[in-house]
C-alpha cells in the first residue's frame, strides 16, 4: 500500500514537473556547474519552496525541464542546450494523506526502501542521493511530504548533439517501474542554444 502510494505521489509531481515540453529560453544565461549542484541538491526543499512563495525561477527552483536544466524521463521532447550543465535525476516523495498519522521517522523509514536508477543511452549513471527532507511548500492533500533526489550532474563535453533516452527504473519492496523519455542536446547557435 505504502509503495502504490509513493508511486502515485511520484507520478504527480513528474506531471508538476514536466508541464509543457520546450527548451530553455532565448537570450537566457548558460546554465553553470554551481546552476546544476543547487538543482539537484536543493529543488526538494529550497528550490521548491522559491518556486511556489515567490513564483521566480532562480537557483535551485529550476528543477523543471522545460527550465534547461533537468533531463526528465516521464515527458520526450525536451530541448537542452550543449553549452551548459544538466542533471539527470528522479525524486522519490512520501507522506501522509491527510488524515494519515506515519511519523517522519517512518515516512523516511519507507523512503529508504526505494531504489532509483539511471539510464542515458542504456548505460547506467554513477549518481548520488540526496538525504530525505520535508518538502517545504505545502501539496494539497498530503501532510507531512518528505523526497529526495537520485541523479548525476552532467558537464557539456558528457553529451553530444542529437537525441538521448532517459530512462530511471525504480524498485519498491520487489516491485520494479521505469520510465523512459526522448530529449534533444542542441548545437551552438542553434535551439536551446538560441
Amino acid at each position: 500500500m505504502k509503495s502504490r502510494k509513493w508511486f502515485h505521489v511520484a507520478a504527480m509531481f513528474a506531471a508538476v514537473l514536466a508541464f509543457g515540453a520546450g527548451s530553455a529560453t532565448a537570450g537566457s544565461t548558460r546554465v553553470s556547474r554551481g546552476d546544476a549542484e543547487a538543482v539537484l541538491h536543493a529543488s526538494i526543499d529550497g528550490g521548491r519552496a522559491i518556486l511556489v512563495h515567490s513564483g521566480n525561477v532562480v537557483g535551485p527552483a529550476a528543477f523543471a525541464p522545460s527550465d534547461g536544466v533537468r533531463f526528465t524521463a516521464f515527458v520526450s521532447g525536451f530541448h537542452y542546450c550543449s553549452l551548459d550543465w544538466h542533471v539527470a535525476a528522479v525524486s522519490g516523495f512520501d507522506g501522509n494523506a491527510t488524515g494519515e498519522t506515519r511519523t517522519p521517522d517512518e515516512i523516511a523509514t519507507a523512503l529508504s526502501a526505494i531504489s532509483i536508477d539511471l539510464f542515458i543511452d542504456g548505460s547506467q549513471l554513477d549518481t548520488v542521493r540526496t538525504p530525505v527532507l520535508p518538502l517545504l511548500a505545502p501539496v494539497p492533500g498530503f501532510d507531512n511530504l518528505y523526497g529526495f533526489t537520485v541523479g548525476r550532474v552532467i558537464a557539456p563535453a558528457d553529451l553530444s548533439v542529437g537525441a538521448h533516452t532517459f530512462t530511471e527504473v525504480t524498485s519498491v519492496g520487489g516491485a520494479t517501474t521505469s520510465s523512459q523519455a526522448t530529449f534533444y542536446i542542441d548545437g551552438a547557435d542553434t535551439g536551446a542554444c538560441l
